[in-house]
């Protein structure tokens, strides 16, 4: 799930920066069930770091909770 949360966020597509989101929302859901929350974390900061010039992937990630 992981790379293809990275592989829609490498689009430059609305709706799949919000797919990518739901994504990581159940993966987040995932590792906090497995207490992995904190692997969690370091994912996101990095797809953050990653598209850091994407401020529309950035806003949907903020909407959603991310």
């Amino acid at each position: 799930m992981w790379k293809r949360a990275k592989d829609l966020a490498a689009t430059k597509q609305p709706k799949n920066y919000d797919q990518a989101a739901n994504l990581l929302l159940d993966l987040r859901d995932v590792a906090a069930s497995k207490n992995r929350l904190e692997e969690f974390k370091s994912g996101l900061d990095s797809l953050r770091v990653a598209h850091a010039k994407k401020p529309s992937f950035l806003n949907r990630l903020g909407k959603a909770g991310l």
